[in-house]
């Protein structure tokens, strides 16, 4: 595993940012099939309009606010505590993953979220390791490009 990471620590910025939007976009698809699997019910979601605010609050405010709360926040304070990395991820991830259980999302949200929020945090704490980017802004904008493909596929299916 190791290994692994100083391969992706040693990527070119942009190389790592891609890596990290593609495992998240390859996540989303393995999770549908997993639980679709598991037989895991899905329930139908009220139908949101996609308005220019709507997009507007998926590809930048949300991959804004959201990775400051549930990434750097949380990373950067527990970081002196805890030297390993992956109790990082957990404390990131499950927060991430419960909080979109509010409104009309639901139980596999939480999953979905908690998948996404590791891949993340993880992402950030790679990224904090390098010197040539900021793991804030590098996450960021892998959480916009998740966000940008699943509501790309999210308008084609719809």
């Amino acid at each position: 595993m190791e290994k692994l990471e100083l391969n992706i620590i040693s990527t070119n910025k942009h190389l790592f940012v891609l890596i990290f939007t593609l495992l998240a976009i390859l996540t989303m698809f393995i999770n549908l099939h997993i639980l679709d699997l598991l037989g895991v019910e899905y329930e139908e979601r009220p139908v949101e309009d996609k308005t220019f605010w709507f997009i507007v609050g998926a590809i930048i405010i949300a991959p804004l606010i959201e990775t400051f709360l549930f990434q750097k926040l949380p990373i950067d304070y527990f970081r002196k505590y805890i030297k390993n990395d992956w109790p990082l991820v957990i404390i990131s991830a499950v927060p991430f993953g419960l909080i979109h259980y509010i409104k009309d999302f639901f139980v596999r949200d939480i999953f979905y979220a908690f998948c996404f929020g590791a891949i993340f945090a993880y992402a950030y704490v790679l990224a904090g390791k390098r010197e040539d980017m900021n793991a804030y802004w590098a996450v960021v904008i892998i959480h916009a490009g998740y966000n940008t493909v699943a509501l790309i596929i999210h308008l084609l299916v719809d």
